[in-house]
This record gives C-alpha cells, structure tokens and sequence, in this order.
C-alpha cells in the first residue's frame, strides 16, 4: 500500500472532523460534545502529521484537499475568536452587574446583622 492513499483518506478523515468541530461551534450546545469533536480532531491530525513526519510526501494531489482543511480551520479558528470575545463581554457584563447589584445604602462593606428566631441580633 502507498503513502499517498494512506494521506488522502488521513485529509479526508481530517476535513470531516475539522467540520464535526465547525458545527459544534456553531450549534454550542454541548460542551462534552464539542469537547470530544475536538480531541478526536486533533488525533487525528497527530496521525496525519506522524505520516508526514515518516517519510509520506504532500504531493500536488492534495492539493485540494490541504486547502479545504485550511479553509474549515481558518474559519473554525475565527469563529473561536468570536466565541472569546462573546465570553469576554458577557463576563464584563456579569461584574458591571455585580457592582451595581452590590450597592449597599450603608455602604459597601455593610452587612446585614444575624437575625435568630427569636428576633435577637
């Protein structure tokens, strides 16, 4: 068997997962899920890369291939971009909301005297 069967099924595998990882970003719903999307991605490409790093040459042949999985990466890597910044703004939005739902009248380090059932503080 040649390499270059063996790097053409490993790019396909490669570009079906890099898009398994797409819509898990896009979809967001389950962190395991996308989790697992990922690591199985990067197995993946570990594979590819120990081909390539043992002797299997990219030829013109995949050509078409290497650039589908730089596309699907490049836009995976900016939609994680956009992700951050979402992530970014809402926490910053959480703690504008923390100060302002922090106001105390007494003051901000006032906290409210322990109260017993019998009303005793």
């Amino acid at each position: 068997m040649s390499a270059a069967p063996d790097l053409d099924a490993a790019l396909e595998e490669l570009i079906a997962l890099a898009n398994d990882v797409r819509i898990e970003l896009i979809v967001g719903t389950d962190f395991d899920a996308s989790l697992t999307a990922r690591n199985r991605y990067n197995d993946a490409f570990a594979r590819f890369q120990g081909m390539v790093t043992g002797g299997a040459v990219l030829g013109p042949e995949h050509l078409t291939l290497a650039g589908r999985l730089d596309q699907l990466h490049s836009a995976n890597m900016e939609r994680v971009a956009e992700l951050k910044q979402l992530a970014r703004t809402e926490l910053g939005n959480a703690r504008r909301f923390q100060r302002i739902s922090g106001y105390a009248p007494d003051g901000a380090d006032a906290r409210p005297a322990a109260r017993f059932i019998d009303d005793a503080a």
